[in-house]
């Protein structure tokens, strides 16, 4: 098995594939299907990955989108994207930054007892435009 080092802006999703396809798990191939904007927001493009770690138990998924987002009111949460799996309480979610927006948005996972929902916060005291961003994140969560 080899595994190659993922470095930033140089094929990276190609080389994530071919690490996760290599390691003795379930995996699913990237798709888009089941991802619905929610609240005023709509996907423009999206995908995500899910692998399950045998031994553990434990599932990673990878999600990268393009939303569309409505004006964000001030100091608001508001629940933007489901998925099409289910994520358990105790996901840990890593989020990249966000069109250098990071200072002023963060994403996070809604409470739900469904699918997986994610929130959207406008950490700042301004109204956000309405606006096109892109986001990237991995959540891991225990089945």
């Amino acid at each position: 098995m080899s595994i190659e080092k993922i470095e930033p802006g140089k094929d990276w999703l190609s080389k994530l594939n071919n690490n996760l396809k290599q390691l003795d798990d379930d995996y699913t191939d990237w798709t888009g299907s089941g991802m619905l904007g929610i609240n005023g927001y709509s996907v423009v493009s999206g995908q995500y990955s899910t692998m399950k770690n045998r031994r553990t138990g434990f599932v990673f998924a990878i999600i990268s989108a393009t939303i569309k987002t409505p004006t964000i009111a001030p100091n608001s949460q508001t629940s933007f994207l489901t998925l099409p799996f289910y994520v358990n309480n105790g996901a840990i979610v890593n989020t990249f930054p966000i069109q250098g927006k990071d200072q002023l948005i963060r994403i996070q996972l809604a409470p739900s007892t469904g699918n997986a929902v994610l929130r959207l916060e406008n950490t700042t005291s301004n109204t956000l435009p309405a606006d096109t961003i892109n986001i990237a994140m991995g959540i891991m969560y225990k089945l």
